[in-house]
């Protein structure tokens, strides 16, 4: 027969003990559940910071544009970022030939550009610009954008490889899932993925990932980052030394993206018109007239 008076402090410190084990498997549940959301927040915050603009001054750089839709992004570095038109600078859009940048530095890093004066092999097709329409290294065809290069190029690579190098500078969305393009032009060589497809990027991210490019926060060698500025180099009469690549839709989203160097430090620039009869031309233009008013707009 069990004794009860020899057995209620056994129950009672089992009862003490379930109460402790059962109290802290409650304790672990919020835990976990807090776990997890700060896991959704920390990417939630990710995709923020892909266009997270502080410190910033909203600058009015309206007679620039001269009615175009259109905005503005300048950056220096520890400094500030001066911006026209907020709402269109965190906008992703289209690259366009802007994304010849990042794919020159791919082929390099590929080894299927070797510098300056690597050719791709012209198939015979008669191209709209006859500056196309002969084999052609890669210096000529940055600066006359020669869509069918890169095209070329960018099909050597493997396409995880190309994704992964975009993550990794944090490319605007980084989608290369459209990779020969949407077909909206008749000639398969004059579509892809950076051409009004999958791959979009805000002016804002443009100017962060010359900041990579340039301040070596990249997976980039120096001496095909030197091969980058050789080619980007735009003839001006300032006297900055300005560098950039034109991009232009056709449907009237064009681009000018570079930087300015000046006593051994950058100025990172992006412009972007959303406007119908535009071309990445004018968007240069808009560029060239700012950045030689740089003292006047204490950009600098």
């Amino acid at each position: 027969m069990i004794n009860l008076k020899k057995t209620k402090p056994i129950i009672l410190i089992f009862v003490i003990v379930s109460c402790f084990i059962i109290g802290c498997k409650k304790k672990d549940k919020p835990t976990e559940l807090t776990s997890i959301k700060t896991t959704q927040n920390d990417n939630a915050q990710l995709e923020n910071n892909s266009n997270n603009i502080t410190p910033e001054k909203d600058i009015d750089l309206s007679k620039y544009f001269d009615g175009k839709n259109g905005t503005a992004v300048f950056y220096i570095p520890h400094q500030n970022y001066f911006i026209y038109n907020k709402e269109m600078a965190s906008s992703r859009f289209s690259p366009f030939s802007t994304f010849k940048i990042v794919s020159t530095l791919i082929g390099l890093n590929n080894n299927i550009l070797k510098n300056e004066s690597s050719k791709m092999k012209y198939n015979g097709t008669k191209y709209w610009l006859d500056l196309w329409n002969k084999d052609i290294n890669l210096e000529e065809a940055f600066k006359v954008s020669c869509v069918w290069y890169y095209h070329q190029m960018i099909n050597k690579i493997d396409h995880d490889t190309v994704k992964n190098e975009l993550v990794k500078l944090k490319y605007g969305n980084a989608d290369t899932s459209e990779w020969y393009g949407n077909g909206s032009n008749k000639l398969a060589d004059l579509n892809g993925f950076w051409l009004n497809s999958s791959l979009k990027i805000s002016p804002v991210e443009q100017v962060k990932v010359l900041q990579k490019i340039l301040e070596n926060k990249n997976i980039y060698n120096q001496k095909h980052i030197t091969i980058l500025k050789n080619i980007m180099r735009v003839d001006s009469s300032s006297e900055n030394n300005i560098f950039g690549k034109t991009g232009s839709g056709g449907n009237g989203n064009s681009w000018f993206v570079g930087f300015v160097e000046k006593e051994n430090k950058f100025i990172y620039f992006a412009i972007f018109l959303n406007d119908k009869n535009t071309a990445g031309a004018d968007a240069k233009k808009i560029a060239l007239k700012i950045i030689d008013d740089f003292d006047t707009l204490s950009i600098k």
